[in-house]
């Protein structure tokens, strides 16, 4: 692991060379409402942090799709996004830099990634199967909308 950021109440996030797993808490019971959420770095788009201040602030990690779309602020949310305090607005803003370096290293050095094939890749398989006649449309168009999150 690279790097960490927590939030006390609602999860965390991990950075490792490839990927950032993201934990979060969704209930008050400690048991229950949990979830984990892998974004390997290749598929994302960017990091946003909004400053805690009166109200909570939180970092949320784009990959695109329907996200883009929305406002930034109701991608408070979203499993790809975590909500803190003011208390936090350093951490969470020298996480953002941390993933930002590491996407850079990457970038420049073409370090590989653990194969993870783009949207449209699988977009162009399900094509490719529908094609074939392997699947049907429903099944095509029910892949495609989940792929683009829409």
């Amino acid at each position: 692991m690279l790097a960490k950021f927590k939030s006390p109440l609602h999860g965390s996030a991990e950075l490792y060379d490839d990927k950032i797993i993201i934990r979060k808490k969704t209930s008050t019971t400690p048991l229950i409402g949990k979830s984990e959420k892998t974004i390997y770095l290749r598929q994302l788009a960017g990091v946003m942090v909004k400053k805690g201040g009166l109200s909570s602030g939180h970092i949320h990690f784009a990959t695109g799709g329907a996200e883009s779309k929305r406002g930034f602020s109701k991608n408070i949310k979203s499993d790809s996004s975590i909500v803190f305090g003011a208390q936090l607005n350093g951490d969470a803003l020298r996480f953002k830099q941390a993933i930002e370096n590491q996407v850079s290293k990457i970038n420049s050095y073409g370090i590989p990634s653990h194969s993870v094939p783009s949207p449209a890749d699988e977009i162009t398989k399900f094509k490719s199967l529908l094609d074939q006649g392997v699947i049907t449309q429903d099944e095509f168009d029910e892949k495609k909308r989940k792929l683009l999150g829409t």
